[in-house]
């Protein structure tokens, strides 16, 4: 396993970015109308949008105008990983407080990507953000929260993978060298948590089926 970079955000954001290049193109790629997208990044503008709005990738989608991204990749930690690590407060250091973008990113979806051992590819999330959003904050039954120990101390809430493709469109991918391929759908024909199943009860449950995307490898 290659070294934790939880806590150096220069390096993680290095790490982020080689993990896009290398993989999440194939998505891209297979997604967008004729090869149109752009990664937001080296410039003024791009700042603004990646640090205001929590926008990190616009590809022109198949099904007609831009669509934007906010891009998350985790490093294999040597074990599967059970939650999305949501941010709620980007700075926790007192006199700087700061929202994180699970309140202000514009985002219309969050690709959640954790990496496979070696680097050798990406067990991918694509989430429709203002649904997410919408659910997260209208739970009565806050998740865990954790502290970073980086210089912000940014805060995330440690939410199950399983309860948000229960409540949230998600689709779920397998990206490796060789493409990118739409796994099964995992709506309803997996065991939820205990959370999951007590919020399902009282209506928080998955409202239709997402539209088909084309343009699929696999």
């Amino acid at each position: 396993m290659s070294a934790d970079l939880s806590n150096d955000f220069n390096a993680a954001l290095e790490y982020s970015q080689l993990m896009r290049d290398t993989y999440l193109v194939h998505f891209y790629r297979a997604y967008s109308m004729d090869n149109r997208y752009v990664f937001v990044d080296k410039s003024a503008c791009s700042s603004l949008l990646q640090k205001e709005l929590a926008i990190d990738t616009i590809y022109h989608s198949k099904h007609g105008g831009s669509v934007c991204v906010e891009e998350k990749i985790e490093q294999w930690p040597g074990y599967q990983r059970t939650n999305f690590a949501l941010e709620i407060e980007s700075c926790t250091n007192p006199g700087r407080e700061r929202k994180g973008w699970m309140h202000y990113a514009k985002a219309d979806y969050l690709f959640y990507a954790f990496a496979y051992d070696g680097d050798m590819g990406l067990d991918a999330y694509l989430i429709d953000f203002p649904k997410l959003r919408k659910w997260f904050w209208s739970l009565s039954v806050r998740y865990p929260t954790h502290t970073m120990d980086t210089i912000n101390r940014t805060r995330v809430e440690l939410t199950p993978i399983q309860d948000v493709i229960q409540a949230v469109p998600t689709w779920n991918f397998d990206i490796t060298s060789d493409g990118c391929r739409e796994k099964p759908r995992q709506v309803n024909t997996h065991t939820v948590s205990a959370e999951g199943m007590k919020r399902a009860s009282q209506g928080y449950t998955h409202k239709g089926q997402p539209r088909k995307k084309d343009g699929n490898n696999g």
